[in-house]
């Protein structure tokens, strides 16, 4: 996340409400069953694998991370696209990158909402540091909730987007949204974005939105919250990572992470023994409950 330490807001203010933490409520079956296929050594195992070097945007690195990626999504049963792209700033010898982009389509027995609810992270890194957490711990996430809700039926489109080139002018997001058609634009009824949630070392969990406001997205992961573990999340203004693309068309976007930061932050220092399993765990349940939520509320 480029620059993130003097841009990130210092301003906190409640997501959803600024009333005391409500009690956790008890789970549907459906959410306790998926919840249960949540597995830390899985999450590690795939950090362990992106954080065997940088993975700079536009290099053979960044290609390596993507065909990991890639052959993981197809082994849970998905289709991947490869959504290459050109970079206009690069001092790399081949200045292209890909984001790979995995749908889970309605399911054929339910009616279909038409709507799509949009969950991603950025694989790259900065030069020199092997981005444990910044972002292989939002890629790992994404990853793992790909995989525990791949056989949940549901009656919204559920797009996984693993970008690249976030760290060069968040350019995989934008390429994304670049490529949307105006139908999609308008069916997409959230977005949320995983980048450094797993640090040890960093401060609460908190959301950020572009302007600072609650949305759809920011609603559904703060009841996400309260209803597993009973408290509010901090929400704060930063467009400093691939929510913001979907923000500048309009599509409410949320991105989780850890703040203030960790002082690995874009070091060599961004290591897997700099993690919490906790963390990596509980955002794990918050993103896969919010896909939930909305799922349930799309039902209703």
């Amino acid at each position: 996340m480029l620059r993130k330490i003097l841009l990130f807001s210092l301003i906190f203010i409640l997501s959803a409400c600024s009333s005391p933490a409500e009690v956790g409520r008890q789970l549907t079956d459906t959410e306790s069953a998926v919840l249960r296929l949540i597995d830390s050594e899985q999450l590690y195992a795939s950090i362990q694998e992106l954080t065997k070097e940088p993975r700079i945007a536009g290099t053979e690195s960044e290609r390596i991370a993507a065909a990991f990626l890639s052959t993981q999504l197809e082994q849970y049963g998905y289709e991947v696209d490869v959504q290459t792209f050109t970079l206009q700033s690069s001092t790399v010898d081949k200045p292209e990158s890909q984001n790979l982009i995995v749908t889970k389509k309605t399911t054929d027995r339910l009616p279909s909402t038409d709507d799509i609810i949009v969950i991603g992270a950025h694989y790259d890194s900065v030069v020199l540091s092997p981005g444990a957490s910044d972002n292989a711990s939002g890629t790992a996430v994404l990853l793992e909730i790909a995989r525990i809700i791949k056989d949940t039926p549901t009656q919204s489109e559920i797009r996984f987007i693993f970008f690249g080139s976030e760290e060069n002018g968040q350019a995989g997001s934008q390429n994304y949204v670049n490529e949307m058609t105006a139908d999609e634009i308008e069916r997409t009824i959230a977005m949320f974005n995983l980048d450094m949630v797993g640090s040890a070392d960093a401060g609460p969990l908190t959301m950020f939105t572009v302007d600072g406001m609650p949305n759809t997205a920011t609603k559904i992961g703060n009841k996400a919250n309260v209803d597993l573990f009973g408290e509010t999340l901090s929400l704060a203004s930063s467009a400093q990572s691939d929510h913001s693309a979907f923000h500048n068309v309009a599509i409410d976007a949320v991105m989780f992470t850890h703040f203030p930061l960790e002082k690995a932050y874009h070091s060599a220092n961004d290591t897997i023994d700099k993690l919490s399993e906790q963390r990596l765990e509980n955002i794990t349940r918050i993103l896969t409950m919010s896909i939930l939520e909305l799922i349930a509320l799309e039902s209703e």
